[in-house]
């Protein structure tokens, strides 16, 4: 009895370790992918009231440090989502969302090796490895027939916030909500009320991951994401309290961290840390007043305790 019983609890234990029938690689890996993948998605499907009981992971195929994972529910008529990923600094990132064109017309009309053409155009515009194309080939459900018709790093707004996928180049001292994509990330700010006029901006927005000196990997480093931008201004800039910041992620945080958000610059009274809460792996900060002067360099910094 104690030998069965202890032979039960090994089962389960190994048991979401299996791959599935689907799935290609390391079954630790495409575990830990199939895990990680719905807390990335949450605030995406959150929009999508049809969605909420969270992706259905198709199939994972790994090699190396890369995959692809194809998502059974997240489907638009005849397009079938894909997520590229990478793995960085100890965690498994999203890199960019391939939307692939698995129409029964366009498979039955396909060439007889289906995926020769769109696997150039993997390659050139993913850097995805052949290796791992072959794999998704011959194990993912919908990908066998189909034609890769548009890629996008990240994965596309929750909110529909840019058109065409773009991204602005400045943000508006203004109160709608505006979200900069950069570096896999996605960045919303809403301004709280200013004095600022009509063409005020933060130009150049940017932002980057941390190199690996300077991520929660390198004794020393605790830093997760970077923004910066200059004020183009005529004047002073004074803004109330209340703007929020809120930034998602592209791999899953340790939500038994403590983040927090400090934005400097020289000419500029810095800002924080302000700690922010987590929710559907999005950083949510609220900051206090401040005052900006025209030409100051803003650089923003988000860093665990």
């Amino acid at each position: 009895m104690r030998n069965a019983l202890c032979a039960l609890m090994l089962a389960l234990a190994v048991w979401p370790l299996i791959a599935r029938a689907d799935d290609y690689g390391p079954s630790r890996t495409i575990a830990a992918i199939r895990h990680d993948l719905p807390v990335l998605l949450a605030a995406e499907l959150r929009q999508q009231p049809s969605q909420l009981s969270g992706p259905q992971i198709a199939g994972v195929v790994v090699s190396g440090d890369a995959a692809l994972a194809e998502l059974g529910n997240l489907v638009l008529d005849r397009w079938v989502r894909v997520e590229q990923m990478r793995y960085r600094y100890d965690r498994w990132w999203i890199e960019g969302t391939l939307l692939i064109d698995a129409g029964k017309d366009n498979a039955e009309s396909g060439p007889s090796n289906p995926l020769r053409s769109a696997s150039s155009l993997l390659w050139q515009r993913a850097g995805i490895p052949k290796s791992l194309v072959a794999l998704a080939i011959a194990n993912l459900p919908l990908v066998p027939g189909a034609t890769v018709r548009t890629y996008a790093t990240p994965p596309p707004c929750p909110f529909s916030c840019f058109a065409n996928g773009s991204s602005p180049e400045a943000l508006l001292f203004t109160s709608a909500p505006q979200w900069l994509t950069r570096g896999g990330y996605r960045l919303n700010m809403q301004f709280a009320p200013n004095d600022a006029g009509e063409d005020t901006r933060i130009q150049d927005a940017n932002g980057r991951a941390p190199t690996q000196a300077e991520s929660w990997v390198t004794p020393g480093g605790n830093s997760y994401f970077f923004f910066s931008g200059t004020v183009q201004s005529t004047q002073p800039v004074h803004v109330q309290a209340g703007t929020t910041v809120d930034v998602w992620f592209p791999f899953v945080l340790d939500a038994s961290l403590r983040y927090s958000l400090t934005i400097a610059g020289h000419g500029f009274t810095a800002l924080g840390p302000v700690d922010g809460t987590l929710d559907d792996n999005t950083l949510h900060f609220v900051l206090p007043a401040f005052t900006v002067s025209p030409g100051v360099e803003l650089m923003g910094e988000v860093e665990s305790d």
